[in-house]
């Protein structure tokens, strides 16, 4: 089991780098650092070159953990099987992560939760009057820690695949038409 979310998959094509290129920018613009308002913009924001793209979806709320999608462009030409030979395209590998401040973010949230374990916890248990003698009055606060550990884990996995799958839906349909179909029996 993964503790932080992410995505990687592969889209197979039969179109060349620059074709797949001219495609995904028609909806892919330039990053800006503020948007203001609901103004007419693309789908995704980000750069695309030769080798691949870093990009991410442009939306008009608040989702910190939306993914950073990173792609490359590697080309290939197939002799193999009978349906197969002389085949050329392009594979797009694709990858979605969170982002390095949320990451840096989440490090800081789960260390301090995790320094309670290690260093409150064992004061609690072992102090006068502390856990051994009274359960029941700590009880509750010894489930606090646990409880945001929970909420950081869900809280980013929800948020996380909710954009995740928007992106990916949005980038299969603009890589579609180049789609590698593969013969049916």
């Amino acid at each position: 089991m993964r503790l932080l979310p992410s995505d990687s998959f592969t889209i197979e094509t039969t179109a060349t780098i620059p074709q797949l290129m001219e495609a995904l920018q028609e909806h892919v613009e330039p990053k800006k650092i503020l948007r203001w308002g609901w103004s007419a913009h693309k789908l995704f924001e980000g750069q695309v070159t030769e080798q691949g793209f870093n990009i991410s979806r442009i939306i008009h709320y608040r989702n910190s953990f939306k993914p950073n999608i990173r792609g490359s462009f590697e080309a290939y030409a197939s002799s193999g099987n009978l349906f197969e030979a002389g085949v050329t395209g392009t594979n797009i590998k694709i990858e979605q992560k969170l982002s390095s401040f949320v990451l840096l973010f989440l490090v800081v949230w789960v260390g301090f939760m995790l320094q309670f374990f290690f260093f409150v916890l064992p004061g609690l248990i072992v102090a006068p009057g502390g856990l051994i003698e009274g359960l029941t009055e700590v009880g509750p606060f010894l489930l606090g820690p646990f409880g945001m550990l929970l909420f950081a884990f869900l809280i980013v996995t929800l948020a996380f695949w909710f954009e995740a799958r928007k992106s990916r839906a949005a980038l299969e349909e603009i890589f579609g038409p180049y789609s590698r179909k593969t013969p049916g029996p």
